[in-house]
C-alpha cells in the first residue's frame, strides 16, 4: 500500500480537480435553477418536486449500491495482491438485479397509490405527474447502473475523469432548462423526457470509460456464496438505511404538501437546491478521502485511520462554514437577486437547511469507518430508527397548526442523538477514540463557529440587506475567519503542518524567479 505522504499527495490531487468540478457546477446549477423556475413556472416546479417524493426519491438506491460495491472495491485494493477486484465487481452485479426488481415493483405500487389517493395537486396536472412519475422509474434503472461502475471510478480514485463526467452533465441540465422555452409540448413531461436521455448519455460514456481503462475487470461467471451473502448483507441495510433517509425526507415534502399546498413544495426545493449546491463543496472533500479510510482499515493502519478521520471531519466543517456563513447572513438579498420572485418560507427554509448541513458535515468519516469493518446491521437499525422520528414528529407538529419552518427545526435537533450514535458505533466496531475526537475535533470546532457567528452577527447588524452587505460582510467575514481558525481551531501539528506548506510554497516561487 502506498505511503502516508502519497496518499494524502493524492488526496490533495484529487480534491482539486474535484473542487474545480463543484465552483464550475456551483454557477451552472444555480444559473439552471433559475431558469427551469421560470420555464416550468411554481406549479409544475412544486409539482415535480412533490412527485420528487418518489421521482428523485427512488433514485435513493444508486447511492448504496454504489458505495457497497466502492467499499468492497476499496477494501480488496488494501488487501494488495491477495485482494481481488474483479471477483467483488462481478458479485456485486448479482445483487444489483435482484434489488432493482424488487425495489421497482415496490415503488411502481407505492407510487400509483399515492398519485391516486393522496398528491395534492390541480386535477388537470394529474395525468402529466403520472407520466412523470413512469419515466422516473426508467431513469432510476439507468442511474442504478451508471452507480455500479461509478463506484469503480470512485474505488480508483480517478477523480479526474468523474470531474469531466459531472461537469459534462450539469451543462446537459441547462441544456433541458433551456429547452422548455422552445419546444409548444407539456414542459413538465419535456423536463422529464429529457432528464431520462441525458441519463442514458452520462451512462454509456462511463461505461466506455471503464471497459477501457480497467481492462482487468470484465464480465464473468463468477460464484462465491459466502462473499455473495456478505456483499447483499452490506447492501441490504445500506439500503435499508438509505430508505428510511429517503422516507423521512421526501416523506416530510408529502407531509408538507398535505398541510401547506405545492407553494411550499417549491419553496423547499429551493432551498434544497441551495443547500445542495454549497455542500456539495464537501462532498467533493469527502469522494477524495473516504476510499483512504477503507483502505487503511483493511491494511490494518487503524492509527492511521483514526488521524484521517478526525482532520477531515474538522476540515470539512470549516470549509462548509466558510460557504454557508456569509450566505447564511445574506439569504434574503441572494434569493431575490437569484430568483427575483421568491416564494414565502424560502428565506427561513434555507438558513435552517444550512444549519442541518454544519452538524451533518461531522458524520461522513464516521460512518465511512462503521462501513469498512463491513458490520453495519446495528448501526442501519439504530440510526433509521432516529431518521423516521422526523417525519412522524413533523406531522404532529403540522398537524397542531405550527409553522412549515417546524421541520427543519425538528431536523435540526435530531441531528444530536444522529450523531452520539454515529460515536458510539465508530467506537464499538473499529475503536475509535470518541474523547479524542470530542477534544481535538468538535471542541475547536464550536469554538470557531461560535466566535465567528457573533462576529458577523455585530458587524451585520445594522446594515442594509443589500449588495453591499453582501460584499461587505463577505470580506470581513474572510479576513476574521482565517485567523479564527487558526488560532482557535487547529492544534500543533496542524499549525506546523501549514506553516511548512507555506515555506515550501514559497522557497519554491522563490527558485523559479531566480
Amino acid at each position: 500500500m502506498p505511503s502516508v505522504r502519497e496518499n494524502n499527495k493524492r488526496i490533495a490531487k484529487n480534491t482539486m480537480y474535484l473542487y474545480i468540478r463543484m465552483g464550475i457546477m456551483m454557477l451552472v446549477s444555480l444559473y439552471t435553477s433559475r431558469i427551469v423556475l421560470a420555464n416550468l413556472g411554481v406549479e409544475n416546479y412544486g409539482i415535480y418536486n412533490v412527485v420528487g417524493a418518489f421521482v428523485t426519491g427512488i433514485t435513493f438506491i444508486k447511492g448504496p449500491l454504489g458505495s457497497a460495491t466502492q467499499r468492497f472495491l476499496n477494501y480488496e485494493i488494501g488487501r494488495g495482491k491477495d485482494g481481488d477486484p474483479n471477483k467483488i465487481f462481478n458479485i456485486s452485479f448479482t445483487c444489483y438485479i435482484f434489488l432493482a426488481i424488487a425495489l421497482y415493483i415496490i415503488l411502481q405500487i407505492a407510487g400509483y397509490w399515492f398519485l391516486n389517493n393522496k398528491i395534492n395537486v390541480p386535477a388537470e396536472r394529474l395525468p402529466a405527474a403520472k407520466v412523470v412519475f413512469q419515466i422516473s422509474l426508467i431513469t432510476m434503472v439507468i442511474g442504478l447502473f451508471r452507480a455500479r461502475y461509478g463506484g469503480l471510478v470512485t474505488a480508483y480514485e480517478r477523480m479526474q475523469f468523474y470531474a469531466y463526467v459531472t461537469i459534462v452533465d450539469v451543462f446537459f441540465k441547462l441544456f433541458n432548462a433551456f429547452s422548455l422555452k422552445y419546444f409548444g409540448v407539456d414542459k413538465l413531461i419535456l423536463f422529464s423526457i429529457n432528464s431520462l436521455l441525458i441519463s442514458i448519455i452520462m451512462f454509456i460514456w462511463v461505461l466506455i470509460y471503464t471497459r477501457k481503462h480497467f481492462p482487468h475487470i470484465r464480465y464473468q461467471r463468477i460464484w462465491d456464496w459466502q462473499k455473495t451473502k456478505e456483499i447483499f448483507s452490506f447492501t441490504s441495510w445500506s439500503l435499508f438505511g438509505s430508505f428510511a433517509t429517503m422516507t423521512a425526507s421526501k416523506g416530510v415534502d408529502i407531509v408538507l404538501n398535505i398541510f401547506c399546498g405545492v407553494g411550499v413544495n417549491a419553496a423547499m426545493g429551493l432551498a434544497g437546491k441551495v443547500n445542495t449546491v454549497l455542500y456539495n463543496f464537501v462532498t467533493s472533500f469527502e469522494k477524495a478521502y473516504k476510499p483512504q479510510i477503507t483502505k487503511y482499515y483493511a491494511a490494518g493502519k487503524l492509527n492511521e485511520m483514526y488521524v484521517l478521520m478526525e482532520r477531515t471531519s474538522k476540515f470539512s466543517f470549516y470549509l462548509l462554514f466558510a460557504i454557508i456563513c456569509p450566505v447564511a447572513f445574506n439569504s434574503d438579498f441572494i434569493l431575490r437577486l437569484w430568483l427575483g420572485n421568491v416564494p414565502m418560507y424560502t428565506n427561513e427554509f434555507t438558513v435552517l437547511k444550512l444549519a442541518v448541513s454544519a452538524t451533518i458535515v461531522f458524520a461522513a468519516p464516521l460512518y465511512t469507518a462503521i462501513g469498512a469493518t463491513g458490520k453495519i446491521k446495528n448501526y442501519q437499525m439504530s440510526i433509521s430508527f432516529l431518521v423516521l422520528m422526523k417525519i412522524v414528529l413533523s406531522y404532529i407538529f403540522l398537524r397542531l397548526g405550527y409553522s412549515p419552518t417546524v421541520v427543519l427545526w425538528i431536523h435540526l435537533f435530531l441531528e444530536i442523538p444522529f450523531n452520539i450514535c454515529r460515536l458510539y458505533y465508530a467506537k464499538r466496531q473499529t475503536g475509535f477514540p470518541i474523547m479524542a475526537y470530542m477534544r481535538n475535533v468538535f471542541l475547536p470546532a464550536s469554538c470557531v463557529a461560535f466566535i465567528s457567528l457573533i462576529i458577523l452577527y455585530m458587524f451585520c447588524r445594522y446594515m442594509n440587506n443589500d449588495v453591499w452587505q453582501l460584499i461587505y460582510s463577505t470580506l470581513f467575514f474572510v479576513v476574521i475567519y482565517v485567523p479564527i481558525v487558526y488560532f482557535a481551531g487547529l492544534n500543533k501539528k496542524e499549525k506546523l503542518f501549514l506553516q511548512e506548506l507555506v515555506k515550501t510554497k514559497l522557497h519554491i516561487n522563490r527558485v523559479k524567479n531566480r
